[in-house]
């Protein structure tokens, strides 16, 4: 197994993360083993490296923007691990290459979507079947 270094951004140059974008106000719907909390949609953003660090002298996590504050303060830090052979990257990983950030995106707004239909067939059946139960509950006086 060949070990291999994550990519680190170089100071100037842009970076990409994933950024979750509400389509709606929050919504609560369980649907078999998921519970869906918000309408979301994937999608990617340019940041620009401002610093890279350690976060201790074993050197595994690097800091991407390391004690960088953005205009209203909030810290701009990202942290990953050194280490990524053979993992798959995710929602959470940072990528220097913006055509892998958008394929990872795209591939989960393909499962939010999914999601989304699993919402719409539940809230349909139980549209349909609200003026049933109107009925028996009418008849149950």
């Amino acid at each position: 197994m060949i070990m291999a270094k994550n990519e680190i951004p170089v100071i100037g140059k842009p970076f990409f993360i994933l950024k979750q974008n509400n389509w709606s106000d929050k919504v609560k719907v369980t649907t078999g083993l998921n519970s869906i909390n918000t309408l979301v949609y994937i999608s990617v953003d340019a940041i620009k490296c401002m610093s890279v660090g350690y976060t201790d002298e074993t050197m595994t996590r690097i800091v991407i923007n390391k004690d960088y504050k953005g205009a209203d303060g909030e810290d701009m830090s990202y942290t990953v691990n050194a280490d990524e052979a053979n993992k798959r990257r995710d929602s959470t990983s940072i990528f220097t290459d913006e055509l892998e950030a958008n394929a990872v995106a795209a591939e989960m707004n393909k499962q939010f979507q999914k999601e989304c239909k699993q919402i719409l067939d539940v809230v349909s059946q139980v549209y349909h079947e609200y003026d049933n139960l109107i009925g028996i509950l009418k008849s149950a006086k």
